[in-house]
């Protein structure tokens, strides 16, 4: 469906195998809730363009090119908001990608993907969510993110930073290769945040991180690496 100044709520559904977009939202004011519904085989699960509103809960998306995409004006990003609660994706391209929005992810599992996450010119609030198998848990781009009591598990890379504010607070990275690359960035580490098992636990390039209350351990090279 095209949705157009609408508030829609979708519960119990599902979208299987569609090659375009499962559900469109356009244009300010649209409010669109979706709720307990399954997502297999699509091009885009969810696409979302200056609405106000975007809430998903309690739903799964599986085998997606890209399961949530969400963009608005850059005059108008603060007035567009996400809220994706209890979902999980499974083998996408990227699992959600946000562009000038506010974004809050809560108790939310990656699984098997290529970037879980992308932010840009956004804010988001990422807490109590996993991350498993993933190439790249969050890329952050020119934006603000807080990750709270987060797991990062068989990742390449869990955050990928620039030109951002990043804090990370409580959360484990197992058996990832690089936890953490900040470039031109500002970070903070701290609240018996945990690395294990890594290559690197953090590359930070010309950029300002503080550490502070965590624990680095088994690396196979330097746990903390700091280039021009």
């Amino acid at each position: 469906p095209q949705l157009r100044y609408n508030h829609i709520e979708i519960t119990r559904s599902s979208f299987i195998m569609i090659n375009g977009t499962a559900v469109n939202s356009s244009n300010a004011y649209s409010w669109l809730i979706i709720s307990d519904s399954l997502f297999i085989n699509t091009a885009y699960g969810i696409a979302m363009v200056n609405g106000s509103l975007l809430n998903v809960t309690s739903s799964t998306f599986v085998n997606c090119a890209t399961s949530i995409t969400t963009m608005s004006h850059f005059m108008l990003w603060d007035q567009s908001v996400v809220y994706l609660t209890q979902c999980s994706f499974i083998s996408s391209g990227t699992a959600y990608k946000g562009l000038f929005i506010r974004a809050t992810l809560e108790n939310c599992t990656f699984t098997n993907t290529s970037s879980a996450i992308i932010a840009t010119f956004s804010k988001f609030a990422c807490k109590h969510c996993i991350f498993e198998n993933c190439n790249k848990g969050i890329d952050v781009n020119i934006s603000d993110i807080i990750i709270e009591q987060s797991h990062f598990e068989n990742c390449n890379t869990g955050i990928d930073v620039n030109i951002s504010v990043v804090i990370i607070e409580q959360s484990h990275f197992e058996n990832v290769k690089l936890p953490t690359h900040f470039v031109s960035s500002y970070g903070v580490i701290k609240t018996q945040s945990s690395f294990n098992n890594y290559i690197n636990a953090g590359m930070f390039i010309y950029s300002f991180v503080v550490i502070h209350d965590s624990k680095f351990s088994n690396s196979r090279s330097s746990s903390i690496y700091s280039l021009q």
